[in-house]
């Protein structure tokens, strides 16, 4: 895997997103640093299963203010549960796992799509740049729309992980699948 330069690492990072916070920036800089030294082959055959499992999550968005909101009610959740309930701390360590991998590679997927976009559009270094730059930033969604049937469907996903995190508490926790089988 050939490494890209970091000025077509930041050009992105950074695009139209306006971040004020470089410590975020940097924080992925280096994750693609990382990453980069890893032999993994078909980034865009990655990028689009983990997007289908993770992306509509809003996982990978620093400002998909809905979104964001749900993730983080449910995280508050999960550390009160856990206080009760110690088997909730393991949602807490895959929150932390989404949140600390998959983020970044989901967001360096992307740019390897686009970068091969940019490299394909054109040979000017500026344009490359210039593109990278439009189609960037880590927080690109919060100017769209966000469409009510997504919000139906956030909701919908955050209920299931719900219903599935107390079946697995009541059935692990309090016996309840030991209740179960001795019917």
């Amino acid at each position: 895997m050939v490494k890209i330069e970091d000025e077509f690492i930041q050009a992105f990072l950074k695009g139209s997103s306006n971040l004020d916070d470089d410590g975020y920036n940097s924080f992925y800089a280096k994750s693609f640093s990382i990453i980069q030294n890893i032999e993994i082959n078909k980034w865009d055959k990655l990028w689009s299963w983990t997007h289908t499992l993770f992306g509509f999550i809003g996982l990978y968005h620093r400002k998909a203010y809905i979104e964001g909101t749900i993730t983080f009610i449910i995280l508050l959740l999960t550390i009160i549960t856990s206080y009760f309930l110690p088997i909730a701390s393991v949602f807490i360590l895959i929150y932390i796992l989404l949140v600390g991998f998959i983020n970044p590679v989901l967001i360096y997927c992307k740019f390897r799509r686009e970068y091969k976009k940019a490299i394909n559009f054109t040979e000017n270094r500026n344009e490359q740049l210039d593109y990278l730059k439009k189609v960037g930033g880590t927080d690109k969604r919060t100017s769209k729309i966000v469409i009510p049937f997504k919000i139906i469907k956030q909701i919908g996903i955050v209920l299931l992980g719900i219903i599935i995190s107390a079946i697995l508490i009541w059935g692990f926790y309090f016996k309840g699948f030991e209740s179960l089988s001795k019917l």
